[in-house]
């Protein structure tokens, strides 16, 4: 995910709703009260995999993630990110 992607929909979402009227205020309010309460849990899932790869022997993933970030290949960073969250849960899930 792009978070700056995700900032710039937002506010086309906003535009579009004040540009509705007072009906789309509402459906507005029910998405912002989807949205809000997930922001923590999106936050600490980034922590998580920021985490991953600065502790421990990953310092040649982190040179390609490094890299296709520059070259602007957010899929191909997303490998890693879905590669990182998936040995942490594998890690405590064990734990359990």
């Amino acid at each position: 995910m792009n978070d700056w992607h995700l900032r710039s929909n937002a506010q086309d979402f906003v535009k579009a709703v004040i540009a509705e009227g007072a009906e789309s205020k509402a459906e507005a309010a029910h998405a912002i009260a989807a949205a809000v309460p997930t922001a923590p849990f999106f936050s600490k899932t980034l922590a998580h995999v920021v985490d991953y790869y600065v502790s421990g022997e990953r310092r040649k993933e982190r040179e390609e993630i490094v890299k296709l970030a520059k070259e602007n290949k957010t899929a191909s960073v997303m490998i890693y990110v879905k590669e990182a969250l998936r040995k942490l849960c594998n890690i405590r899930l064990s734990r359990i």
